[in-house]
């Protein structure tokens, strides 16, 4: 991690100076794979959210604009927990399922994926999402004990090296900061000296979601003007939206013909979320600022992770050594 910075030098000289392996044929092929994704949507009043949700297209402003102001755009837009969700349950269902042995199951699922993230038209959270799932697999199989701020740091300078318009995307440093903190939070949570009661399932999802809508605000106000109350709307909607409507919506996308069931819940949902907007709308504006501001930030979170992993490593040392010592005393 010292050489930190030396890493993020060297990758913008190498993506400055070649265009790595996306050439224009892969990006032909990409357009190719978002419009055939888009050949699966059916008529229905939320078909562009369907879009967005399962292909990755731009969402209409009316409701870039609804979820952005309520705090809740980094669900919709496609990012790299649906990556890690679809790979997961790829896994589970190869695995439990189909017993398929480990080669091919990841095989498969890594060609899926790739094949996916061509889908969404390469966007830079999936891109991100699908490179940290290589760079994981490598770690484990080679056994290099790798700690996550290493792969996550790799994973998106692997991304900019493929695609160098990255370095000025907001859509990667927020995908960045977001996997940052969540490994960060579970590291913290599962600490031995924090209380058990923060440990409860129910209580630890709060208060994960609460401090990531947190550490995230910087990165989203700067997507549109967001209203304090939004951090309420993210507790009330959060499970909603990952949990049922949107792997549902991305499954009857692909898989059936007929979304009445899931139209009837997105109604559903926005007639919910749509009284809110009013006072949502009266949010502070906040100033925009450059780009580089974000890019100290997301890498100062990460210096942030490798210190609190490396003090995680010894705690958890020390504690062992305590442990031996006690039963060689005795």
């Amino acid at each position: 991690m010292p050489l930190l910075l030396p890493l993020i030098l060297l990758t913008y000289y190498l993506s400055s100076n070649t265009y790595f392996f996306l050439s224009e044929n892969a990006l032909a092929l990409s357009d190719s794979l978002h419009n055939f994704c888009l050949s699966f949507s059916k008529p229905s009043p939320y078909e562009g959210l369907y879009q967005s949700l399962s292909c990755g297209k731009k969402l209409s402003s009316d409701l870039y604009s609804l979820f952005a102001k309520s705090g809740l755009i980094h669900l919709i837009i496609i990012s790299g927990l649906h990556i890690s969700l679809i790979y997961r349950f790829l896994n589970y269902i190869q695995k439990k399922i189909f017993f398929l042995p480990k080669i091919i199951t990841v095989s498969v699922n890594l060609l899926f994926l790739l094949l996916y993230t061509f889908m969404l038209n390469i966007s830079a959270p999936a891109l991100r999402a699908y490179l940290f799932q290589i760079v994981r697999l490598v770690n484990a199989n080679y056994k290099l004990h790798w700690p996550p701020s290493y792969l996550i740091l790799i994973s998106v300078l692997l991304s900019i090296l493929f695609k160098p318009t990255l370095w000025a995307s907001m859509s990667l440093l927020l995908s960045w900061t977001a996997i940052i903190i969540i490994y960060f939070l579970q590291q913290v949570l599962t600490h031995p000296l924090i209380p058990k009661v923060y440990k409860q399932p129910l209580l630890r999802i709060t208060i994960q979601g609460i401090l990531l809508y947190l550490f995230l605000f910087p990165i989203l106000s700067q997507f549109n003007n967001i209203h304090p109350f939004s951090i309420f709307v993210q507790l009330l909607f959060t499970p909603l939206l990952l949990f049922l409507l949107i792997p549902l919506s991305i499954l009857q996308y692909f898989l059936f013909s007929n979304l009445i069931f899931t139209d009837y819940l997105w109604k559903t949902f926005f007639l919910l979320l749509n009284p809110m907007q009013g006072m949502l709308a009266s949010g502070p504006i906040a100033e925009k600022r450059p780009l580089l501001y974000f890019w100290i930030y997301a890498v100062s979170l990460q210096f942030c992770l490798f210190i609190f992993e490396k003090y995680n490593r010894h705690f958890k040392l020390s504690i062992k050594q305590n442990i031996n010592f006690k039963n060689h005393d005795l």
